[in-house]
């Protein structure tokens, strides 16, 4: 099987200086990012494969990179219950140490790399979620980095869903990903942000099932 060459590739992460702390990822994540990006497709990925773990045929991985990091934050069925309505959405989501670094060719997300901390070490927590790679290639588009967007991902581990808010907008706005929404033929554009009270309640009836 011929595998893949990165002899002269740039592996880089593209980190700006953005807003807050929250979307700037510690150098030791960033670190464990690169090196585990670079085993992955040195490793673990030939032309012969590429298609199984997610890349499309055409794909030159050659060309791959690592783009802006997306910290995952996380809403708990008890915020969803107890939520009065007036709250922003950064009051009842929690932090986590856990980092998608989006696999990039060609300006496209195609996949993404986990980096989590455990033990107080940043390691590879994951990879793949071509569904969730294809939607954040929608929203970062809509809503981009050069634009001053910087969108939050928002995980609800209950019903099995992720979410965007984007803060520029404001912190009563989250939209459920369409790679969750399709499983029920309910995908719309990435333009079109929800408020935070409409997702709120949806999931309510959602969890309470």
């Amino acid at each position: 099987m011929k595998r893949i060459s990165l002899s002269g590739v740039l592996i880089c992460v593209i980190t700006q200086l953005l807003m807050s702390q929250d979307f700037t990822p510690p150098a030791e994540a960033i670190q464990a990012a690169s090196e585990n990006f670079t085993q992955f497709l040195t490793n673990a990925v030939t032309e012969e494969t590429k298609t199984m773990v997610g890349f499309d045929a055409e794909d030159d991985l050659s060309k791959a990179v690592l783009g802006n990091p997306f910290r995952l934050f996380r809403l708990l069925a008890d915020s969803i219950r107890n939520y009065n309505g007036i709250a922003p959405l950064r009051d009842i989501v929690n932090e986590s140490d856990m980092w998608y670094f989006p696999i990039v060719i060609d300006e496209k997300i195609k996949m993404m790399l986990y980096v989590g901390k455990k033990d107080g070490k940043w390691m590879r927590a994951g990879l793949g979620s071509a569904g969730l790679s294809r939607q954040m290639q929608e929203i970062t588009s809509q809503w981009s980095s050069s634009a001053g967007f910087t969108p939050m991902i928002v995980q609800q581990q209950n019903v099995g869903a992720y979410f965007y808010n984007i803060p520029q907008v404001d912190n009563y706005n989250l939209t459920e990903t369409a790679s969750a929404l399709t499983r029920t033929g309910l995908s719309e554009s990435t333009s079109q942000l929800k408020t935070l009270d409409a997702a709120i309640n949806d999931l309510r009836s959602r969890i309470s099932r």
